[in-house]
């Protein structure tokens, strides 16, 4: 039977490609599943209508991201931390969230924690990075 995936299924192919399998495997295990469409005009059809989009949004989400990160490019941002009197050390570190959520309130960008990394933890006061 001739398929379209409509998802990416290991060791079968990827997001759009056209496969053939047997009938079994496709009513029983990729169709309930939803991995999987009969290769019909109008499946095909549907399919390229949908990367499409999926294009058009991805580029969309790539604009918005270089935006962004143009705006808030040389920029400093201070996040403040509780330390002890008389030495450097912060009492706990400076995380990704602390950091997101600095750029939040400041510039309006939500930028999540997950896109933001430093290499060591930021334990102590200063300039960093």
């Amino acid at each position: 039977m001739k398929i379209v995936l409509t998802r990416d299924v290991p060791q079968l192919g990827r997001d759009g490609d056209i496969v053939t399998v047997a009938d079994g495997y496709a009513r029983n295990y990729l169709f309930p599943r939803h991995l999987a469409v009969v290769a019909k005009a109008s499946a095909l059809k549907q399919q390229v209508e949908r990367v499409a989009r999926e294009k058009q949004k991805v580029a969309e989400q790539l604009s918005a991201a270089q935006a962004n990160a143009a705006s808030i490019q040389d920029k400093q941002f201070q996040v403040i931390g509780k330390a002890a009197v008389h030495s450097t050390r912060l009492y706990g570190s400076v995380t990704e969230a602390d950091i997101a959520e600095v750029i939040k309130t400041a510039t309006g960008i939500e930028v999540d924690k997950r896109r933001i990394s430093h290499i060591d933890p930021i334990k102590v006061t200063g300039l960093f990075s």
